[in-house]
């Protein structure tokens, strides 16, 4: 079988869980049957996973930031006339409607598209017209949200692609493994309990509405001495240091920032926290159960699908319910010893990364990119 070429498109390489997604994605395909050419839309060195990407053996391009966003689309257009891949796969959705537009070049084969996030969420974001082709074209997408497939399924719109797919995140290796380092340390006595929260610090994430939680959590119980620590950077970080600062919580809450080895931060805590908005399938979540944490977070995206309350974590959208299995967690060490475990054995038994290609070639079987073995081509 001749490879064939395939061009990934992503809007940046920063510390999101699609670019780490991608990522892993990249090293786990198989190069005997594809070869790869990654398309970036907004190329900065400065990006945190930037020198990671570049030490992949793939090509990365990127594609002209003049002329705007009519600019920017004409300048890929240009790229894949010039490139002439066999089939691409748009990873994040706002540039799904322009992998549509250049799979009608002549030599390009087909086109998918990508929702990595809530479908209203992602359209809104986008704007309303772009929004709205790049949830209608390509026609076959891929989701890492049962949540957002459910929700496109159940539209009555024109703007929804025709076929979806479900690929779910994957968990590397080195999470599992620190969740045996984390086993073999927990035996340490440490009187405060240590809440450790990651990802990027925008509105989406609601990092100050959690610091407010975090406060009232104080408030209503002075017996727990606990201490958290939030990793990750981005541009409400003004925003949520003015609310610690507002609050009297520089001594209880620390914005850590950007982190390469999130597993060793993650190892470092008790308890995994979270209290985002909008979501697809948050990467963080999965890696932190990975790891052995229990989990406390919003029901938001799939999780209500992966965390069974109270058997591998706890889902509260209420903050008094949230401050209320907080306080269980802290005040219960064999609790969370428990919920880690049973959080640790359902990633292994659906997320490991050993099985990511056979899960991504399974759909491009489907979608007629990459026939396996007496199908044909």
């Amino acid at each position: 079988m001749p490879l064939r070429k395939i061009v990934y498109i992503i809007g940046e390489l920063g510390a999101g869980g699609a670019e780490r997604q991608l990522h892993l994605l990249l090293r786990c395909l198989d190069r005997t049957k594809v070869e790869p050419l990654l398309v970036v839309w907004n190329l900065d060195p400065s990006q945190e996973l930037h020198p990671h990407y570049f030490n992949l053996d793939i090509r990365i391009l990127s594609i002209s930031r003049r002329g705007g966003r009519l600019g920017r689309l004409i300048s890929f257009l240009a790229l894949m006339w010039k490139e002439r891949p066999d089939y691409i796969h748009s990873i994040g959705f706002h540039t799904n409607f322009a992998a549509w537009l250049a799979h009608w070049i002549p030599g390009i084969k087909g086109s998918l598209g990508g929702f990595q996030s809530d479908y209203f969420h992602e359209v809104k974001k986008t704007g309303r017209i772009v929004g709205k082709l790049c949830a209608r074209y390509p026609k076959t997408a891929i989701s890492n949200s049962s949540a957002t497939i459910r929700t496109i399924e159940s539209l009555k719109t024109l703007w929804k692609p025709k076929n979806i797919y479900h690929f779910e995140n994957s968990v590397e290796a080195k999470y599992f493994d620190a969740f045996q380092r984390l086993e073999r340390t927990s035996a340490s006595s440490n009187p405060v309990v240590q809440l450790v929260g990651v990802g990027r610090l925008n509105g989406e994430k609601r990092w100050e509405n959690f610091v407010e939680v975090l406060s009232k959590f104080k408030i209503r119980h002075p017996e727990i001495s606990w201490h958290c620590r939030i990793l990750g950077e981005g541009v409400t970080r003004p925003i949520i240091e003015a609310r610690i600062k507002e609050l009297k919580m520089e001594k209880d809450v620390e914005l850590v920032g950007f982190v390469d080895n999130v597993e060793e931060g993650l190892r470092q805590g008790d308890i995994f926290v979270f209290y985002s908005e909008f979501e697809g399938s948050p990467n963080v979540v999965s890696e932190a159960m990975a790891v052995g944490l229990p989990v406390i977070s919003t029901p938001a995206g799939d999780l209500p699908d992966v965390i069974r309350n109270g058997q591998n974590g706890y889902l509260a959208d209420d903050p008094n319910e949230y401050i209320r299995i907080l306080a269980k967690l802290c005040k219960d060490s064999e609790l969370r010893r428990r919920l880690g475990a049973a959080g640790r054995e359902t990633m292994y038994q659906s997320r490991s990364a050993e099985t990511l290609w056979d899960r991504l070639a399974s759909i491009y079987d489907r979608v007629g990119w990459l026939p396996r073995v007496g199908t044909s081509p």
